[in-house]
């Protein structure tokens, strides 16, 4: 928690969180780690994007990708699920105003996954900060049972993208 508050602080030092740019995304948030023990840039070789629709919602693009080129999964796993959160965050309230969360079960193949576009209804405000944060759950399969792996080497959770409409 403290260090995503530094983060933030960081952030909003340099004066660009008032500017409403659109581009670049926003810096130091994306790439933000929730999990040292089990990095999610050493986990996914992906790059999610965020973007606006014409009818106001929020989007998330995962790529087209084939899984075991583009996770790293512990021995055994048979499926990767893929968690998106996105949030909306109100600098004038200084809290976060909405929040929704999708999740894409992946079998964990060398078929590749079609390209998807993940859309939430958050409402994008102009001025408000809106992030996708991406976490991975790893289910394996041994002696004949499936089971998520509990281990902390293997729940992987960072910001994938930032930025300000």
């Amino acid at each position: 928690m403290h260090r995503l508050d530094a983060t933030f602080i960081n952030w909003l030092r340099t004066g660009q969180s008032a500017s409403g740019n659109h581009e670049p995304p926003v810096p130091f948030i994306p790439g933000f780690e929730f999990n040292l023990e089990s990095q999610l840039s050493e986990k996914l070789k992906l790059k999610l994007t965020i973007s606006k629709s014409n009818e106001n919602f929020i989007i998330v693009k995962v790529p087209a990708f084939v899984p075991v080129q583009k996770i790293v999964a512990p021995a055994d796993t048979s499926s990767v699920r893929l968690k998106i959160v996105a949030v909306a965050y109100d600098f004038d309230n200084q809290s976060i105003v909405r929040a929704g969360l999708k999740e894409i079960l992946i079998p964990y193949s060398s078929s590749e996954v079609t390209e998807q576009q993940i859309v939430f209804d958050l409402k994008p405000k102009t001025g408000d900060l809106y992030m996708a944060v991406i976490a991975l759950n790893y289910y394996t399969s041994a002696d004949g049972s499936t089971g998520l792996n509990d281990s902390m080497k293997w729940k992987p959770a960072a910001i994938a993208q930032a930025i300000i409409f």
